[in-house]
């Protein structure tokens, strides 16, 4: 995987209560398969999810 960013994003995604799915794109078998790795993993700890959900508070449009 390119960064692991993308891990905790894609995990931060999909450990949402309010997301249901999660639609990524993957440019080739090898990414498909990261991803698909990634999103059988648990959910991202409580305490990074209040990290982030703490920083999205802080900055709700970062790019106005």
């Amino acid at each position: 995987m390119q960064c692991i960013c993308e891990a905790v994003l894609c995990r931060f995604v999909l450990s949402h209560p309010l997301v249901a799915s999660a639609v990524v794109g993957a440019m080739n078998a090898d990414q498909l398969t990261e991803l698909l790795d990634i999103a059988e993993q648990p959910r991202l700890p409580e305490h990074m999810m209040t990290a982030i959900d703490a920083i999205h508070k802080q900055y709700p449009n970062p790019c106005p």
